[in-house]
């Protein structure tokens, strides 16, 4: 399929689809599931195979104090961080999904409301398992301690 000929369909420009491509830019998530939605894929095995072929994908722009250290509970503290800030932003991006929803003259966005829904599953979906492993983690230490 030509780059032209899939921007068409995704609503895009062919442009975009060439920097995806060639990985100078990053689609943003509504356009990573209007892409899986193209395919029939999956979003959530595009994540989890991005994730685990790129763990430093997780670590973020900062190391830990001692880069000599393997002291866990750094990492596991930032990761803390990192799912309590995503878990505010899931919040406030489901305050503005329902609130847009009950605007008059929106029922004919149907399609956009089914992939909002899904990316907002999606999201929730990393919250839970973010916060459970935390949780598991915590009791875990509680234990060897």
């Amino acid at each position: 399929m030509s780059q032209s000929l899939l921007a068409e369909k995704l609503h895009c420009t062919r442009g975009h689809i060439a920097s995806y491509e060639s990985g100078f830019v990053e689609p943003k998530a509504l356009m990573l599931l209007k892409v899986c939605a193209f395919f029939s894929i999956d979003p959530r095995i595009i994540l989890s195979s991005l994730l685990s072929a790129n763990p430093a994908f997780l670590k973020g722009a900062g190391g830990p104090p001692d880069s000599t250290s393997n002291d866990i509970r750094y990492y596991v503290n930032q990761l803390k961080n990192e799912t309590d800030a995503f878990a505010k932003i899931v919040k406030g991006y489901q305050v503005f999904y329902d609130l847009r929803k009950s605007q008059p003259g929106e029922e004919n966005l149907q399609s956009t409301y089914n992939i909002y829904e899904d990316l907002l599953q999606l999201m929730d979906i990393l919250v839970e398992g973010n916060q459970s492993f935390l949780d598991d983690t915590h009791t875990s230490s509680e234990r060897n301690e």
